[in-house]
């Protein structure tokens, strides 16, 4: 994003690299450092630790948005993540990595509400095309999961990266 928040910037072009290379490669070079913070289905994740059986020890720890206490978005049981792929999230919860596992029950709990979405609305024009999404967002999450915010399931990967 431009730093005068003013305006928007044309989006990077992605990485010629395949993900799970990706993987492999930061891991390795990164040893006993690399937290990984998995926001989606865990499927690149599990082909990296297929093709690499000593990926799980290369990893400080895996964080991963995945699984409920009490209840999924997909079924009354399950969360999309796992749903998506289960096969990738038993490789991933049996590689032997240290995990954070941050539930469905907690990140359907975090996120905007209407006076953050009416601030950021108010505000300069990135800010206010952001209010607008998530006003679009929340009234599908009340609509649907009888939530009252916009709920922001995948920053709940990204505290525990920061010691």
């Amino acid at each position: 994003m431009a730093r005068n928040s003013q305006s928007l910037t044309d989006p990077q072009s992605p990485i010629a690299q395949h993900a799970v290379d990706f993987i492999l490669e930061a891991a390795r070079r990164h040893r006993g450092e690399l937290v990984l913070a998995v926001i989606g289905p865990a499927t690149n994740v599990a082909l990296a630790m297929k093709r690499e059986p000593r990926l799980a020890s290369w990893l400080r720890e895996v964080n991963i948005i995945a699984g409920s206490t009490h209840s999924g978005n997909i079924t009354p049981a399950v969360e999309f993540n796992v749903w998506a792929d289960p096969k990738a999230a038993a490789v991933l919860l049996a590689s032997g990595a240290r995990i954070r596992m941050v539930g469905y029950n907690v990140t359907s709990r975090t996120g905007t509400n209407a006076e953050d979405i009416h601030r950021l609305i108010s505000g300069p024009k990135v800010a206010r095309h952001i209010g607008i999404l998530l006003s679009f967002y929340r009234a599908r999450t009340q609509r649907i999961f009888g939530l009252d915010i916009a709920p922001m399931h995948d920053v709940c990967a990204i505290p525990p990266l920061f010691p």
